[in-house]
């Protein structure tokens, strides 16, 4: 008798632990639907950004290469992304927000020290969605 109740004991036990772990699932749950939403809001200021280099020079290698950015400043139309990404090249630079086509970009600034680069596109040509990626609105809330 004792070896069945020491086993109803440890069937107890695991199942009050198991219970326990549920109820502290939903936190998580919580946590994913939060980070979600803030990809959302993230997805109307990222870009993909094409450029397709025909004479390089330097370190850069002929080809279309494939990169991301966000828009930093909606009214001047300006992209940050990476040095290699923007190449140092004369090159085709291409930007697309998701479901839209894609925008030809000119490049404004490569550092090559920090990996830096801003693109400019058109200030018509950004979507109507399109926030940016570190507004003053963001700034304000924050004060």
């Amino acid at each position: 008798m004792r070896f069945h109740a020491r086993r109803r004991f440890a069937v107890s036990l695991l199942g009050s632990s198991l219970l326990a772990v549920a109820l502290c699932v939903p936190a998580p749950v919580v946590l994913a639907q939060e980070a979600e939403k803030a990809l959302e809001k993230a997805d109307a200021f990222t870009v993909r950004i094409k450029t397709t280099i025909v004479y390089p020079f330097g370190q850069d290698k002929r080809g279309t290469f494939k990169g991301a950015g966000f828009v930093v400043d909606k009214e001047r139309g300006w992209i940050a992304t990476n040095a290699h990404v923007a190449s140092r090249s004369a090159a085709l630079l291409n930007v697309a927000f998701r479901d839209q086509e894609p925008i030809r970009a000119k490049r404004l600034y490569v550092d090559p020290f920090l990996d830096l680069a801003i693109l400019q596109v058109p200030r018509e040509a950004l979507p109507k969605t399109v926030s940016e990626g570190s507004s003053q609105k963001t700034e304000n809330k924050a004060r």
